[in-house]
């Protein structure tokens, strides 16, 4: 019965799907269908056929709430989220659905995260909400989450670095987090880009002299330590 039940709400779905395959042309979205399997493999569901055909029921509503514009607040009420703490929320078996949500209307998101405040939400703030705070570091950093970030956080870098540049005397606001973890992902980051060291240390607070025991400081030398890393690299390969 629950199959049948499952395959009658996937046909009333037909319409919908069809429009979202003409739009997902129109966008590459090769690239998020990637990033969605990626979400189902860091949450697994169990080998029981009920959560098999759960699970398939609400990633189906999960396209149906992409497609008919459904805000943030209306998922999670509808997963039973809403007013939940970070954490909680990252515990709950419906985190996943909402983790594919955010995944499908992340260019819209992030374009209005950028937007938000003076000089965008901090990169801290994408961290948590992608539970990635509590994730094992081992599987993390190859996880649909952490790409996600990794992504707003370069277009965050790339928005501050274009200001810093027009004004290098502004004090702008240092960078580091409650999470050590997303502070030394933005160093490899800034590694990757090949930003400049002053700009670094700007982010960082340690420009121009940084109290004694300051925490910047300790971030400062793994981007130094992330750097020798990298030229080691580079003159390996050059071999």
């Amino acid at each position: 019965m629950l199959l049948l039940a499952v395959l009658a709400f996937h046909a009333s779905s037909d319409t919908l799907v069809a429009a979202e395959l003409r739009r997902d042309a129109s966008l590459g979205s090769s690239h998020i269908h990637r990033r969605l399997r990626g979400i189902d493999a860091h949450f697994p569901d169990s080998e029981d056929r009920g959560d098999v055909v759960t699970s398939l029921v609400k990633s189906i509503q999960v396209q149906k709430w992409f497609l008919t514009g459904k805000t943030d607040d209306f998922v999670k009420k509808a997963l039973n989220l809403n007013g939940l703490s970070n954490k909680a929320m990252e515990a709950s078996p419906n985190y996943k659905y909402y983790v594919k949500f955010f995944l499908k209307t992340e260019p819209q998101r992030f374009k209005d995260w950028l937007n938000e405040g003076k000089g965008g939400l901090p990169t801290h703030w994408a961290w948590a909400r992608l539970g990635l705070r509590n994730m094992d570091p081992a599987t993390r950093d190859q996880s649909a989450a952490y790409k996600a970030y990794m992504r707003y956080a370069k277009h965050f870098d790339d928005d501050m670095y274009q200001r810093v540049l027009k004004n290098r005397r502004q004090a702008f606001r240092v960078v580091i987090g409650p999470f050590p973890d997303e502070t030394s992902a933005l160093i490899r980051l800034w590694v990757a880009t090949k930003r400049p060291d002053w700009y670094v240390e700007k982010m960082l607070g340690t420009l121009p002299m940084a109290p004694p025991g300051h925490l910047g400081e300790h971030y400062f030398k793994e981007y130094m330590h992330q750097l020798m890393l990298r030229e080691q690299a580079a003159r390996k390969r050059g071999k």
